[in-house]
């Protein structure tokens, strides 16, 4: 089982393990130190500052200099924090690190009637208390560029996490007495039942936070504690990237478009959720989207609204499935078909005949690696003489976490987790792993890319499929003709230095080495 290196750690508790812990944790962020020995925070500079806010995140609005507030933190992993606080305030804000002690200290004598507790408590999902938290929970998660924010209650407190470059990070603590007020209001915002508690529900919420429009996926849990609530965020400045901004090569991405071009034929993108594997679909729908070719989507959900791209969403409860709606797509004389995933034998056999009856499908599906795609298919009902005159393509993809290009450093230690027999493949790699810095708070990575394997069908591999071969041999014959695997592509990746070994290994485990 692959395990991941632990990264260097901060927070309360390490700081106040050593008299002089907090020292050293200012020199590795590049904080200045205040002495807060003879002093008092400035009025002026509280003010900017809700007191249950500062006492939460132990922060200290020291001076107000113009247009510019001095924070002092006890614990430098709350920097992030910061962002958001310059966008409530509309000041700058310039961060300095003080004795932990010191710094709850002055909080108690500043914000003492302002202590989290019983007196907090949020009693209706309309009142502001309630509506300033979402918001906050909101653009923090922004602030910390999450894809998700899970609200998750448990025995004694209510915890939110937030889902950073694919890992979740812990968030905010909050007082138990929160939890019903703050779930209504976020099933209220999605236009969910706050009266039903006992299933599960899904729902989207559209709104702007700090000035940027976000949609936001709702999906709620019943749980021996309470609903859990996860909001999935999709926001609405970032575009859609290019190919090669994925991490595709240039000349695979050049190949893959020709592929998504092709006037007829089924293109499979594949590997679990979360995987990027719709993302992958927009960036080529989006280098496509011209003015000659008509592109209608079926996705359940819409996750990006592409302009001049006809976007239909599935409504299983009002008989629009994906079957369905593909078999009414067709009746629009399309160039380009994209069905966001086939899950079953009926969606399977329809795109597999839009395919051999002169249309361009594309598709997801849930698969291991890429030759695993094809006995999905036959394994969902499509027959495989069908199989190998359909399928033209299958990319399989993972996404891995970019290492940090502020804390960069060569890694010592990148053989660990590959045999000497594998390492010596890449004579001059230049493995590298992040220290954790600011800019990664503290992870050693910052963003992800895909790497990914590109299994094109020839009349060989078709004859594999037609002769059900193992699949060991059909991989064997598919390696002869180029084939190259999701872990050599993510090696070559890592030797660039773009991401670790140990990310590699960790999302290819299924692979030998």
């Amino acid at each position: 089982m692959v395990t991941r290196t632990a990264q260097p750690a901060f927070g309360p508790a390490a700081l106040t393990a050593e008299p002089d812990a907090w020292r050293r944790a200012a020199a590795e962020f590049r904080l200045p130190i205040l002495d807060l020995s003879n002093g008092m925070p400035e009025a002026e500079a509280l003010r900017h500052v809700d007191g249950v806010w500062a006492q939460h995140y132990q922060l200290l609005p020291w001076r107000k200099i113009a247009g510019t507030i001095q924070v002092v933190l006890a614990d430098p992993l709350q920097l992030p924090v910061l962002d958001e606080l310059a966008l409530c305030t509309g000041c700058r804000l310039e961060p300095f690190l003080a004795e932990p002690a010191a710094v709850r200290r002055l909080l108690a004598a500043s914000y003492g009637h302002m202590t989290q507790g019983p007196d907090r408590v949020l009693p209706t999902a309309t009142e502001a208390p309630v509506l300033q938290l979402v918001e906050q929970l909101l653009a923090r998660g922004i602030a910390r560029r999450a894809s998700d924010i899970h609200v998750e209650p448990l025995a004694q407190r209510v915890r939110v996490r937030y889902r950073i470059d694919g890992v979740l990070q812990e968030g905010e603590s909050l007082e138990k007495t929160a939890q019903a007020a703050l779930v209504s209001r976020l099933k209220i915002m999605a236009n969910l039942s706050i009266a039903e508690k006992r299933l599960p529900q899904d729902g989207r919420i559209r709104l702007t936070v700090a000035g940027r429009p976000l949609d936001l996926r709702v999906s709620t849990l019943p749980t021996v504690q309470g609903e859990s609530v996860v909001l999935r965020v999709l926001d609405k400045v970032e575009t859609v990237p290019e190919l090669t901004r994925l991490g595709f090569a240039p000349a695979a991405a050049a190949r893959l478009l020709q592929l998504l071009a092709a006037p007829d034929g089924l293109l499979l993108v594949t590997g679990p959720t979360g995987s990027g594997k719709t993302t992958t679909l927009y960036a080529g729908l989006q280098q496509l989207n011209e003015t000659g070719r008509k592109i209608i989507t079926v996705e359940d959900p819409i996750e990006f609204e592409l302009a001049g791209i006809n976007q239909v969403p599935v409504r299983s409860e009002q008989g629009m499935t994906f079957a369905a709606a593909l078999r009414a797509m067709l009746r629009q004389s399309p160039n380009l078909i994209m069905v966001g995933e086939i899950r079953d034998r009926e969606t399977a056999e329809t795109a597999v005949q839009a395919a051999l009856t002169g249309h361009a499908v594309l598709s997801t599906l849930h698969t291991n690696d890429a030759p695993g795609a094809i006995a999905r298919l036959i394994d969902l009902g499509v027959k495989p003489v069908l199989v190998a005159s359909a399928l033209r393509a299958v990319v399989a993809q993972r996404l891995v976490r970019r290492v940090c290009p502020q804390c960069a450093a060569p890694d010592a230690h990148a053989q660990r987790w590959l045999p000497p027999a594998s390492m010596a493949r890449w004579p001059e790699a230049r493995w590298q792993r992040g220290q954790g810095c600011l800019h990664c708070q503290g992870t050693g990575y910052r963003g992800r890319l895909a790497i990914y394997e590109i299994l094109e069908l020839d009349e060989t591999l078709r004859a594999a499929v037609l002769g059900g071969v193992p699949p060991s041999v059909f991989r064997a014959q598919a390696r002869l003709r180029g084939w190259c695997s999701l872990r050599e592509d993510g090696l070559a990746k890592a030797s660039a230095g773009l991401t670790t070994v140990e990310e590699v290994v960790s999302v290819s485990a299924g692979e030998a080495s």
